[in-house]
């Protein structure tokens, strides 16, 4: 015991604000900001295959202004992975899977994506992976392509879902319908992959409370979720100088109180599970990386 203790110890290298400037420094020569990740990716690999998003038109979306889509050729994605993994060092332990960051990466076409995940599962072998993609993107790959992927490791796919009300989701600028959702979420779900859809609550404020709650337990009623599939309810925050908060303003939508939020959050989580899906919260304020 007094052997390990030892060793141990000489292991332990204090922090200082001299090695924390410099880990800082490193971080940063490895990742351009990471604007968002799933809760349950918190503690991922991440691993930033293409920076931005594919849309970024939605109305409520601040995470990728001024930042232009932009994706890694192959060899710099080699090169990055291996100077992530460098950097974990023995932190690659405590972590389970590798996300591809940033908002959209699974919507680059198969032939980009394959590059990809090769060099993540020599980089990073036997670990899944997870990701973002809207429905628009991934409803354009082939559904073999989704087969394909989840044979390299592709474990779990987070789509924006946002709501089940056509109506309000044409309001938010987000392409795609309630029923286009489910027909994807079949795609990816015959193709062994798992979902994590991301519901808003709050959004629209009152006078579409009770619509948008409806439309969406319903679109998620028709869909084959199972155990392995969760559904993130997000307290909307809505952004004073939003193009959001601006269309809903001139449209005469009254918002919802924080109070009123949190209850219809807590309402929806318990109708979630009346389902037999996992419901989790989502609070995009608490993010940090």
């Amino acid at each position: 015991k007094g052997d390990c203790a030892e060793r141990a110890a000489r292991e332990i290298v204090p922090w200082t604000p001299e090695r924390l400037a410099a880990e800082r420094e490193r971080f940063s020569a490895i990742y351009r900001p990471i604007a968002i990740l799933p809760p349950d990716q918190y503690f991922a690999i991440v691993v930033q295959a293409t920076e931005g998003c594919t849309w970024n038109k939605c109305t409520f979306c601040s995470f990728y202004q001024g930042r232009p889509f932009h994706a890694k050729t192959p060899e710099q994605l080699r090169e990055h992975a291996e100077a992530v993994r460098d950097f974990l060092g023995r932190q690659l332990l405590l972590r389970r899977g590798v996300f591809l960051a940033d908002g959209n990466a699974l919507a680059l076409s198969r032939s980009r994506l394959l590059p990809i995940f090769e060099a993540v599962r020599e980089v990073f072998p036997g670990r899944p992976v997870f990701g973002f993609v809207d429905l628009y993107s991934g409803e354009r790959h082939d559904p073999a392509d989704w087969g394909e992927l989840a044979r390299l490791g592709l474990e779990r796919v987070y789509v924006g879902m946002e709501t089940g009300h056509d109506e309000l989701l044409a309001f938010l600028n987000k392409p795609g319908s309630a029923r286009e959702l489910e027909a994807f979420v079949r795609e990816l779900k015959g193709a062994g992959v798992s979902v994590g859809l991301i519901v808003m609550v709050g959004v629209g404020g009152r006078d579409y409370r009770e619509a948008h709650a409806r439309a969406t337990l319903e679109a998620l009623a028709r869909m084959p979720l199972d155990r392995r599939d969760l559904v993130y309810l997000s307290p909307f925050v809505e952004h004073p100088d939003s193009v959001y908060a601006r269309e809903r303003a001139a449209a005469g939508l009254e918002p919802m109180s924080w109070d009123e939020i949190e209850a219809e959050t807590a309402r929806l989580a318990a109708e979630v599970r009346r389902l037999g899906v996992r419901a989790a919260r989502y609070d995009i304020r608490e993010f940090i990386y």
